[in-house]
């Protein structure tokens, strides 16, 4: 006689997890978790990102271990970064000419952004492996950069005409106006800011808009706090982009090492 298929040790659930509703019997046969409403298969697939997440970081802090070898330094601080793959394409004539013209009325309007409409500045200067955060990241955060012209107002155009006192005539505003654009790269970020060119902004730090030197995401902030802290710390950093880890490294005050991780079999975090 056939072996009887084993019965699974726990009741399935008879309960929505997430709304605590009633399943359906079909659904307990299938040990559905959660039912099929909209708001129940959103958060199951964010508890499904959660733990897939956390199992690729847990595999990242092991990888960092193996490279870093046998040490009494702390361990790594664990980050998370959007995956962003930016690609670059032609500025368009239209780009330019819409950047121009908002430049051309900044300087005839005096306009200044209202700084209440931006995040709080919360970038500390001065630690590299804050610096070597950002160029891994690729400039995520300057996708914001494209609708808001590089986040430049009449501040911007004043601080570089300022910069040209040693000019015999100076500088003025119209002559701000023609060096950012002149500053437009042939090709930048898809979707990007006009200026985030291959290797990153083509603006040197000092020509940026305060936002942008003054802005730290949440990994920033909490790379800058290790740092404050252990001026050699070191950061594991990953961006997990469908259920998979897409760029992994290990950030030092002197260098940055990528890392290889293991792909996750798709079976590992089932749909349910």
């Amino acid at each position: 006689m056939p072996a009887l298929p084993e019965q699974p040790s726990t009741p399935a659930p008879t309960t929505c997890g997430h709304c605590g509703q009633a399943l359906g019997r079909l659904a307990q046969l299938q040990r559905a978790t959660h039912c099929r409403s909209a708001p129940c298969l959103a958060k199951a697939a964010q508890a499904r990102g959660a733990q897939q997440q956390a199992a690729l970081g847990a595999l990242a802090l092991q990888a960092a271990g193996a490279a870093l070898g046998a040490s009494d330094a702390k361990p790594p601080t664990l980050v998370f970064l959007q995956h962003w793959q930016p690609v670059q394409v032609p500025v368009t004539d239209a780009q330019r000419q819409s950047h121009h013209a908002y430049l051309l009325t900044v300087a005839a309007e005096g306009t200044v952004i209202d700084d209440t409409r931006l995040a709080a500045h919360s970038a500390v200067d001065g630690l590299p492996q804050a610096d070597r955060l950002c160029a891994h990241c690729r400039g995520h955060c300057c996708q914001h950069g494209l609708g808001w012209h590089a986040f430049m107002d009449l501040r911007s155009l004043q601080r570089w005409a300022s910069a040209q006192a040693d000019e015999p005539d100076g500088a003025t505003l119209a002559d701000a106006v023609a060096h950012f654009m002149a500053q437009v790269p042939a090709e930048h970020a898809d979707g990007g800011c006009l200026y985030q060119g291959e290797q990153g902004c083509v603006l040197p730090r000092e020509q940026r808009a305060d936002i942008c030197n003054g802005f730290a995401c949440p990994s920033l902030q909490a790379v800058q706090q290790a740092t404050l802290q252990d001026p050699q710390a070191a950061v594991v950093t990953l961006a997990v982009h469908a259920g998979q880890a897409q760029r992994v490294a290990l950030i030092s005050a002197s260098n940055t090492q990528p890392l290889s991780l293991p792909p996750t079999p798709p079976g590992d975090a089932p749909a349910r």
